[in-house]
């Protein structure tokens, strides 16, 4: 029977260059070492991003393969989304376990996980329900986290003959009860035979334990369980299992990684795998120190967890088991005082015989007609609107895409103009499915913030239509794009510095409106991931002897998908860029030459003051702030705010750039489009030399 060399250590709250450094003394000196596993929190709440650039760019040196899970700070998006890509894998030699789960390793060793804390309101919560916060899940496990790790502790049939339990478990929370005096089952003159102690450290707050790992420790019977919330060390002696296995269960609490208390924060010991273990090495675990299970019995575990008698720990002991904590709201009808399973609006019946409406809550008003008595689905105005086959425009309601009342956006006749503005922003980047196993799209976008665009976006992947002879790059948040009638010929000019003409677009993989408007949980993995692509570009322009200009139209609220466009200039041009685009900035604001206006749409243009755009070097802008900025190649910045309805001319950036380079007849996009070989070819050419500075490669 081979052995495995197993090294476990507590939580690195991010300190990764400190934690490969010990690591690689440890297995140095008492190595080599098959398999690290790291329990607790492996990043901090606040990670820098240098630090998870290095880690995903293989700059970390990891010199045993490492899985690891993580505690109440939880784990970056990039890293969760470059996870579930890779089926676990992060990065040479490293793998995250997820949020829970049952795995082998090479190794044959069965790893049993569960990632995270017990909170009342998250673990009870319909974490499937739309109006369910998803942010509240970051360092928390669900109940149906908790009941699929139960079940895969389970046997498959009555014929599974297999040995009972996991080799190693591991969580951040110590399991509730396990602090129970240590009664050994039969009474010992030595206690020098083991190395667990009899008593736990005193002083540990309520928040160390947790009933759902307990129960979870007791289905799984594991051989050994780690846990590190308490940052201390504690090795309990070994305890029996009461379901059917037949070794006992050590559990280790570990200290964080270096911590200055010098509690122990590493653990090493040799195993044999339970797949390939004897019956006498997993009875010779039980010895005379062994005691009973401090956990939940069997029959404890076949209840619901608001019947356990462990109330202490995550339950206050002077409220009702089924009772919500104080402060918590039901999401569906906004009354304290049940939790959302048990909401009342959500177990109404759906015929109107049987509908009671006095359990209707109180002050509930139907959404689409503003009257009380009744709810949204019985609303008589939508089976008006049904058997007519009309849907009548709500009071107040102001269609998005022209700012005005009377049609719904996808009834709007400016629609297919703006589509077509929308694509003539100097790209039309019409691109491909992006091929990554990923979440879909619309998934996506709703855990991250991001808004579906109500009608088909052209920057949109989900878009069928797209093109895929223009992606060029694909990242995690972002992809590039070579722009649809770019502004250099590469057709006639043999003096195009960068190969492919180099004219890109940088654009959000969600539907966002604006930079500005991204939702603060992908902000930071967005702006990491911008400032990559931008500097790859910068030195590759260099690199042919151009600079960089780049510039972005932000239209607020109104329907357009985030990007930036970026050209390459020759260098010794920065103050013709600066001075052209100080000078023709009074053409950015346009007027609407329309003649078919109503006459009180005509009144309302004239009550509308005359607005002139204006350069600013610093403006505070809003979230919701229109804006047109360009980033000059000498670092200045120019800023001209968009007041609200202000039409602008959406090809202003580029028609300013065709007059720097001597090609205003280039200056519309429409006029520069080229037949699907030429553009492919533009775009093969380009990522040849844009390779050695992809940092997705």
């Amino acid at each position: 029977m081979n052995s495995v060399k197993v090294l476990v250590v507590g939580s690195a709250n991010g300190d990764l260059r400190n934690l490969c450094s010990k690591v690689g003394t440890i297995n140095l000196k008492h190595g080599p070492f098959d398999i690290l596993f790291c329990t607790g929190n492996f990043f901090a709440k606040e990670t820098p991003m240098e630090t998870i650039d290095e880690l995903l760019e293989n700059k970390l040196d990891f010199p045993i393969t490492t899985y690891f899970i993580h505690g109440d700070n939880g784990v970056p998006g990039i890293i969760e989304r470059r996870a579930g890509r890779n089926q676990g894998e992060v990065c040479n030699n490293v793998f995250y376990l997820g949020t829970h789960g049952l795995m082998t390793t090479a190794q044959s060793v069965k790893i049993a996980s569960l990632s995270g804390t017990y909170d009342t309101a998250v673990f009870e919560a319909d974490t499937e329900d739309e109006e369910f916060d998803k942010s509240l899940l970051r360092g928390h496990y669900t109940k149906a986290n908790f009941d699929q790790l139960i079940q895969f502790s389970k046997p498959s049939s009555i014929m599974d003959t297999s040995k009972r339990g996991v080799d190693i478990f591991l969580s951040y929370e110590w399991p509730a009860g396990i602090d129970k005096p240590n009664v050994p089952l039969v009474n010992a003159a030595e206690k020098s035979s083991v190395s667990g102690t009899s008593i736990a450290p005193t002083g540990l707050s309520a928040s160390t334990f947790s009933h759902p790992v307990a129960r979870a420790a007791a289905a799984l019977q594991p051989r050994y369980h780690f846990a590190s919330s308490s940052g201390q060390f504690w090795e309990r002696s070994p305890y029996r299992n009461t379901n059917g296995a037949d070794h006992a269960t050590r559990f280790i609490a570990l200290g964080d990684v270096g911590n200055k208390n010098k509690q122990r924060w590493f653990y090493a010991f040799n195993l044999v795998p339970l797949a390939n273990a004897s019956e006498e090495v997993l009875k010779n675990s039980i010895n005379n120190l062994t005691t009973g299970s401090p956990l939940a019995t069997t029959a404890e575990l076949k209840r619901p967890l608001d019947q356990n008698e462990t109330a202490s720990f995550f339950w206050d002991n002077k409220r009702v088991r089924n009772e919500p904590p104080a402060g918590y709201v039901c999401r569906r009808c906004n009354i304290p005082g049940h939790f959302i399973k048990d909401c009342t609006v959500e177990r109404q019946p759906t015929n109107d015989q049987s509908r009671d409406s006095t359990r209707m809550p109180e002050g509930y008003v139907c959404k689409k007609c503003n009257e009380p008595g009744h709810y949204l689905k019985d609303c008589p105005r939508i089976k008006e609107e049904t058997s007519s086959g009309v849907r009548s425009v709500p009071d107040g309601y102001v269609c998005k895409i022209c700012q005005k009342p009377g049609h719904f956006i996808r009834d709007c006749p400016e629609a297919a103009s703006r589509q077509s503005n929308n694509l003539g922003t100097g790209s039309g980047a019409r691109a491909g499915t992006r091929e990554t196993g990923s979440a879909s799209g619309s998934e996506k976008n709703n855990k991250r913030g991001a808004k579906e665009p109500s009608q088909p976006c052209w920057f949109c992947l989900s878009n069928p239509d797209v093109d895929k002879n223009l992606i060029v790059s694909i990242g995690t948040e972002m992809y590039m794009t070579m722009a649809k009638g770019q502004l250099p010929d590469t057709l006639t000019s043999s003096a195009t510095l960068v190969p492919g003409g180099g004219h890109v677009l940088l654009i959000t993989i969600n539907h966002y409106s604006s930079f500005r408007n991204v939702d603060p949980s992908a902000r930071a993995d967005l702006e990491s991931e911008l400032k990559k692509y931008k500097d790859g570009l910068q030195q590759l322009y260099e690199s042919k002897g151009a600079t960089m200009v780049t510039w972005e139209l932000s239209l607020g609220g109104r329907m357009q998908h985030a990007h930036i466009q970026i050209l390459p200039v020759p260098q010794g041009k920065d103050d013709n860029i600066e001075r052209q685009f100080r000078e023709d900035v009074h053409e950015f604001f346009t007027k609407d030459t329309k003649q078919n206006h109503s006459q009180h749409e005509q009144q309302q243009q004239q009550q509308q003051p005359e607005h002139v755009a204006k350069w600013q070097d610093h403006v505070p802008l809003s979230a919701d702030q229109s804006f047109f900025k360009v980033e000059l190649p000498n670092g200045k910045m120019l800023v001209c705010p968009i007041p609200e309805k202000q039409r602008v001319d959406q090809q202003f950036g580029r028609k300013v750039m065709a007059k720097v380079l001597n090609t205003p007849e280039r200056a519309s996009w429409k006029s520069c489009v080229k037949s699907a070989d030429e553009e492919r070819k533009d775009s093969v050419a380009f990522k040849q030399s844009f390779k050695d500075f992809d940092f997705t490669l």
